[in-house]
C-alpha cells in the first residue's frame, strides 16, 4: 500500500515511544529486555503502539539521540543531552525547501470533529476498504456506505491546499488542534497535533495523527495548516477499526511477530482500493480515540485473512 505500510514510518513511532521511557530511566539508562517489557505494558498493551520491529535495537544504535552500552552480558540504553549533539538530518518529502516562517499568516484556530455514531454501524456483512495496519489487532478501514463522503473530503483537500504556490496560512500549534498536513505520500490529510517530536529535537517538528486513516506521521510546522471552509463542513472522521476474530499470536509472548505484521500488509496492499467483506462478530465500541472498532472477520475474494494467517503459520486459533 501507502507509505502507511512503511517501515520509516513504523520505526519513527516506534523512536518517540522509547525515548519517553528511556528518559524516565535516569541518566544510567535502562536495561533493554526491561525496556522492551516496559513499551509493551506502556503502549502495546492499551492499544497506543505498535509492537517492537524485530530489528529495534539495531535502529536504537544508529539513532542520535539514544546511547548504548555494554555492562557485561547486558545492555543499556540511555538518553543523549541534546546539546552535545547534532541535528539529525531527516530527509522527508514533506519538507524541500528551506524553513522560514516570517511572511505567513498564523491562524488560532479550534475545530472539533465527531466519531461516527455506534448506532450507525452495521451489524451484518458489509464493505470496506483497508486504509492501514499495523498488525492483525490493528486495521482501519472506510466503509463503502461512507460513500461518496470521503470522495468530497479529498476533493476539497486536493482543491484548497494542492497548489503550494499559493501563501500559507499556518496553524497555531497546540496540542489536540486538527488542521492539515502534507503526509510523506503526498496525500493531503486532515490530523491531530499530538506533541512535538522528541527524535528530532523538535526545532518545530510534531508528532500528528491522520485521523480519517489511523496512522501516525512526522510533519514540520510550517506545513500544518488550518481548515478551509469546505474541508471544515465534514465534520465527522472517516474511520473505523477492526480486530481480526478468532486468531492470537503464534508464540508465547502473546505480541504479533515481524512475519505476522509484514504478511497481513502485502495481503493487504494486493486489495487497495477495492472492496472487501467484513463480517462483525461482536457488538461495535467506541476506543479511547473515539474510533468505532469491531471484532470481525475479514475476507478477499471469499479467503479468510485470519485462516490465511494460521495456514501460513503466522498465527493460532484463539478458540
Amino acid at each position: 500500500m501507502s507509505s502507511d505500510f512503511e517501515l520509516e514510518d513504523e520505526v519513527e513511532e516506534v523512536r518517540e515511544l522509547l525515548y519517553d521511557i528511556v528518559k524516565k530511566a535516569g541518566p544510567h539508562g535502562i536495561e533493554t529486555s526491561l525496556l522492551a517489557k516496559e513499551y509493551e505494558k506502556q503502549f502495546v498493551d492499551c492499544g497506543i503502539g505498535q509492537p517492537l520491529p524485530s530489528a529495534w535495537l539495531r535502529y536504537i544504535k544508529v539513532a542520535d539521540e539514544f546511547d548504548m552500552r555494554n555492562e557485561g552480558d547486558k545492555i543499556y540504553i540511555s538518553v543523549i543531552q541534546r546539546d552535545n549533539v547534532p541535528l539529525q538530518q531527516k530527509v522527508a518529502s514533506i519538507v524541500k525547501e528551506t524553513l522560514s516562517l516570517d511572511d505567513e499568516e498564523i491562524v488560532d484556530q479550534d475545530i472539533k470533529l465527531k466519531p461516527l455514531p455506534l448506532s450507525g454501524m452495521p451489524q451484518c456483512k458489509t464493505k470496506v476498504h483497508i486504509l492501514a495496519a499495523t498488525d492483525p489487532n490493528n486495521i482501519s478501514i472506510r466503509l463503502c456506505a461512507w460513500d461518496p463522503m470521503p470522495d468530497y473530503l479529498y476533493s476539497a483537500l486536493a482543491k484548497d491546499f494542492s497548489d503550494e504556490s499559493k501563501k500559507r496560512k499556518r496553524i497555531k500549534t497546540v496540542q489536540g488542534r486538527i488542521c492539515v498536513a502534507k503526509l510523506p505520500n503526498g496525500s493531503w490529510e486532515r490530523v491531530q497535533i499530538v506533541k512535538p517530536s522528541v527524535t528530532m529535537g523538535h526545532k518545530g517538528y510534531w508528532v500528528v495523527f491522520a485521523v480519517d486513516v489511523g496512522v501516525f506521521h512526522l510533519a514540520h510546522e510550517k506545513y500544518l495548516q488550518p481548515l478551509s471552509d469546505s474541508v471544515c463542513a465534514f465534520d465527522k472522521v472517516l474511520l473505523a477499526k477492526c480486530e481480526l476474530t478468532g486468531i492470537k499470536p503464534n508464540n508465547e509472548t502473546g505480541i504479533w511477530s515481524r512475519n505476522a505484521q509484514q504478511a497481513i500488509n502485502n495481503w493487504l496492499s494486493e486489495v487497495q482500493g477495492t472492496e472487501i467483506d467484513l463480517e462483525p462478530v461482536s457488538e461495535w465500541k467506541m476506543s479511547k480515540e473515539e474510533v468505532p472498532v469491531v471484532n470481525a472477520r475479514l475476507s478477499v475474494n471469499g479467503e479468510d485473512l485470519a485462516k490465511k494467517l494460521i495456514e501460513n503459520g503466522y498465527a493460532q486459533a484463539s478458540e
